[in-house]
């Protein structure tokens, strides 16, 4: 594959420290890549590292990446509303969520099918959040408002994201 000695898979994406995050990004602007393997570029290329490009089609990595941790509508046009419903995130997790046309991230839900630590990207930044049970009890919450929160859930568990 010519790509795999350009591309890192795993190992650079938003949670990375800003050194690799801007080389990454510094070789995608400069690379020339033979034109079938161009959609690779908006497809999984671009989202993981948070770019949206105009006129790009929009897949599941733009909606969801949980490589690194879970994080919600990561590349994703402006002006537009979308709601993920069950995605399936690393660590056996799936996630449900809207982003409203202006932007606002509504209803996170994630659902627990293994049990394990659950750690999730601030989709509201600048604000803090909680994590909840099914039945309102708060489970954990940000100590800042750009940290990520990681939670320890139960095989089966419910949990809704809130603002703080």
């Amino acid at each position: 594959m010519p790509l795999a000695a350009v591309f890192w898979g795993d190992g650079v994406g938003l949670d990375s420290s800003s050194e690799p995050l801007a080389l990454a990004t510094r070789t995608l602007d400069q690379i020339q890549v033979w034109e079938p393997h161009r959609p690779y570029l908006d497809n999984c290329v671009r989202p993981r590292l948070g770019i949206w490009r105009e006129g790009a089609p929009v897949g599941p990595e733009n909606l969801l990446l949980s490589y690194q941790s879970i994080r919600l509508f990561p590349a994703v046009p402006a002006d537009t509303e979308i709601v993920m419903e069950n995605f399936a995130a690393q660590g056996g997790f799936r996630v449900s969520a809207v982003r409203t046309r202006e932007g606002d991230v509504r209803n996170v839900r994630i659902r627990s099918l293994l049990g394990g630590d659950c750690r999730v990207a601030n989709p509201w930044p600048g604000q803090r959040m909680a994590a909840t049970t099914s039945d309102g009890r708060e489970v954990a919450r940000t100590a800042a408002p750009h940290a990520h929160l990681i939670f320890t859930t139960q095989p089966g568990g419910q949990y809704e994201l809130r603002l703080l």
